[in-house]
């Protein structure tokens, strides 16, 4: 068991990548890149496997169910054999390695921890990882989606080598001593390894500005409030995540992508070039930045366009020039890095979206000429709900997050569906013996997909 810590507190669906993946209500089932489905469960040993050992027959297990090629098998998950209580399962799959990623509640009287544990088909589960937090608040209903950036680094030699990231995007809904909040994390993939540098975000501060604190609102329903959900995007570059607010009670969207692995690149080879020119010399902070310029640019034309490296440039040492003498040179550097890298993100942007979007730092190296991992988040819009049955209602919303629909069944399955600021009327999916339930939801969702 390997725990991981956060440095700092503040995050039936059918989800499309390239590699292909089928999400379950719960995002506990998943299809991997050779066809194979994964599906996950909860239940007890004596009931997801025969012959249990007599004294932990009645225990809560996991069970990973494998199925390709019209067989199937089902493996217990390991380390969830013992008194601890397995709840919520839910599962993803990295596109880069089909490496599959199973997340769960464990609990166990009062102590609650939230788990990660790898799987691949060829090296079978790795080690499992226990998030550090408040052991004492109730973790419900965990998410996961995967997402990869592709893109060119400059590396220590140099050279101008291919690289990639997965970012694993956690989404939960924890009740604690701090309140009723929803909390994300991005968990960065190195090398197969997750990196333990992980940030918490208190989500509706992400997407808002505003933190939860305190109880909930009354306006949505409990069961609705602890179903945070999170999707990719089709091209897998980034995800939407979808919750309830728990202080206002109105749907809040959010769209969370890596900035461009190029952009990071090049700002972190301007920062450690300012350093190591500034580093043993009696210089004004004008003369380091006449001293790097050269360096910096010609990095930056090998990552990016001529005019944009030079545009990057002039900013980022602009800031330099400003900076105070008495500041240390590091930090200088640190705040023209920044500039540049909002600077650089804002352009891709659409001018309506620039206001909207910010960028927040998830991990970081701890050697000065390392790379921190970064993310653009952009608010989606907050809506106050409408009137709601009282049993179970799914969150249905689109890749980009500009489309959500509310959906619940009884007879039929029936949803609202976003329309602007407001709600379109209650519309009805007439269910049949050629149309399921599920069927019927999937429909919803891929209305609200395209």
């Amino acid at each position: 068991m390997r725990r991981l810590c956060s440095i700092a507190l503040w995050a039936e669906l059918l989800v499309v990548l390239s590699a292909g993946s089928l999400r379950g209500a719960d995002g506990n089932a998943m299809l991997g890149a050779n066809g194979e489905v994964y599906r996950v469960q909860s239940g007890t040993y004596k009931q997801l496997f025969p012959n249990p050992p007599g004294s932990q027959a009645g225990n809560t297990v996991l069970a990973l169910d494998i199925a390709q090629d019209g067989k199937q098998r089902r493996v217990l998950v390991p380390g969830t054999e013992g008194a601890e209580v397995e709840q919520s399962p839910a599962l993803t799959v990295d596109r880069s390695s089909n490496r599959v990623y199973l997340v769960w509640e464990g609990r166990q009287g009062y102590h609650s921890t939230l788990n990660l544990l790898p799987y691949s088909a060829g090296d079978g589960f790795g080690d499992t990882f226990e998030f550090c937090g408040d052991a004492f608040s109730t973790k419900f209903n965990p998410q996961l989606a995967a997402t990869i950036d592709r893109y060119q680094m400059i590396a220590e030699d140099g050279s101008l080598v291919a690289a990639s990231r997965t970012i694993l995007h956690l989404i939960w809904y924890d009740d604690g001593a701090l309140g009723e909040r929803v909390l994300y994390t991005p968990l960065v993939i190195h090398d197969g390894d997750v990196l333990l540098s992980n940030r918490i975000f208190d989500a509706s501060e992400l997407a808002t500005g505003t933190p939860a604190s305190g109880a909930a609102s009354s306006t949505a329903s409990p069961a609705l409030l602890k179903k945070p959900q999170i999707r990719a995007n089709r091209d897998g570059s980034g995800v939407v995540a979808a919750f309830i607010d728990p202080g206002s009670g109105a749907l809040v969207t959010t769209q969370l992508r890596s900035v461009a692995g190029e952009l990071v690149s090049y700002a972190d080879k301007a920062r450690a070039v300012i350093i190591d020119v500034g580093r043993n010399r009696n210089l004004s902070r004008a003369q380091i930045a006449d001293a790097a310029r050269k360096v910096i640019v010609e990095a930056g034309r090998r990552l990016l366009r001529n005019e944009l490296a030079e545009f990057l440039t002039d900013t980022f040492l602009a800031s330099v020039r400003s900076s105070d003498i008495g500041e240390e040179l590091a930090l200088s550097a640190d705040k023209a890095r920044a500039v540049i890298i909002d600077v650089g993100a804002s352009l891709r942007r659409d001018a309506a979206d620039r206001s909207q979007a910010k960028v927040v730092e998830i991990a970081e190296s701890d050697d000065e000429h390392g790379s921190a991992q970064l993310l653009e988040v952009r608010n989606g819009g907050s809506r106050a709900l409408p009137p709601l049955p009282n049993g179970e209602v799914r969150i249905l919303v689109s890749q980009k997050g500009d489309q959500v629909a509310l959906a619940w069944s009884d007879s039929a399955v029936r949803y609202r569906e976003s329309t602007g600021d407001g709600w379109s009327p209650e519309r009805t999916v007439t269910l049949g013996p050629n149309l399921s339930r599920d069927d019927a939801f999937e429909l919803v969702d891929q209305r609200i997909s395209h």
